[in-house]
């Protein structure tokens, strides 16, 4: 049994390196607000093996006997992991569905919960260990934050099920879909990981340091890099269809490396549709952009956009 673990666990940890890659690969992709998400749980996931990890050392490795101390830093560290989460689904929320008053309820009470737990782990730390606390905190832990666990992320997979794919591009409406439908086979075993006190410790149902989560964190990552790839490969086939290349300055004129892509796309006569599906953004970012544009050529429509950016790029040349 100590080998398989050690072997599950090397390759979850490979695969959070792997994690740690996307995250910087997707902000220089300029796809900064993926970033931000994907590292918030990434941080949090890393938490969570971390303590596995430092549990598996010390049990099978150091072979010392559980006390209530350790499981009192073990605990804690499952504590703001979670937190971390709550964090996550607020970031989604917003990032998705921006605009609307009910999200800002929702992505409120995420947020708030995310900094009690945060500063709640940090007060918990600096006050120590008691067998007092640490009963606290197993029935916060498990009962409390594990609660909230399965609420967020029920409430987060609803309305990115139901309410927003159908307005993403084709590639990252698949991708989301796919870590879904992961997410919800997996809802069951995270309920398992969370009463791990009671299935492996009382009842020994499990092996002691096994936990599910590695294997979906596992399965999370090298999935997202598998469309990561793919998305790669795809914009590097179109960027080498485009008409010309777009400098970074035209004139007194400065574009950023998103507007410069819209742009190559607008000259070559592509509709918001299609340059929404290359850049895997949606429409209404891509309206923005336009907008944006619109303001540093001095146009009103997308014609005279169009016409004043041949005409920049011609003159540049």
């Amino acid at each position: 049994m100590r080998h398989f673990l050690l072997i599950y666990y090397a390759i979850a940890v490979f695969s959070g390196v792997v994690g740690i890659a996307l995250v910087v690969l997707m902000f220089f992709q300029n796809l900064r607000k993926l970033a931000l998400v994907y590292g918030v749980f990434v941080g949090a996931f890393s938490l969570l093996l971390v303590n596995i990890l430092l549990q598996y050392y010390s049990y099978f490795i150091l072979g010392e006997v559980e006390t209530p101390q350790k499981l009192w830093w073990m605990t804690l560290l499952i504590f703001v992991s979670k937190s971390l989460f709550f964090l996550g689904f607020g970031l989604v929320m917003v990032f998705l569905f921006s605009g609307k008053w009910w999200v800002y309820v929702i992505s409120g009470v995420e947020f708030f919960s995310a900094a009690l737990g945060i500063v709640g782990g940090m007060m918990f730390a600096f006050l120590g260990f008691s067998d007092e606390r640490l009963r606290l905190l197993l029935f916060f832990d498990q009962w409390g934050w594990g609660t909230l666990m399965v609420v967020f992320l029920a409430s987060t997979i609803f309305f990115l099920w139901f309410r927003t794919l159908s307005d993403m591009p084709t590639l990252l409406s698949r991708v989301i879909r796919i870590l879904l439908g992961l997410t919800i086979v997996f809802l069951p075993l995270f309920a398992v990981d969370n009463l791990w006190e009671l299935f492996q410790v009382k009842l020994g149902i499990l092996p002691r340091c096994f936990n599910f989560s590695p294997l979906y964190y596992t399965l999370w990552n090298f999935l997202t890099f598998g469309y990561m790839v793919r998305f790669l490969a795809e914009k590097s086939f179109w960027l080498s269809t485009l008409v010309r290349p777009i400098p970074v300055r035209i004139g007194e004129i400065r574009f950023s490396q998103r507007e410069r892509e819209i742009i190559g796309l607008l000259i070559q006569g592509d509709d918001n549709s299609t340059i929404a599906s290359k850049l895997y953004i949606t429409e209404h970012t891509v309206r923005n952009y336009i907008s944006k544009l619109y303001e540093k050529t001095g146009t009103s429509n997308r014609v005279q956009l169009v016409q004043k950016l041949m005409s920049l790029v011609e003159e540049q040349e």
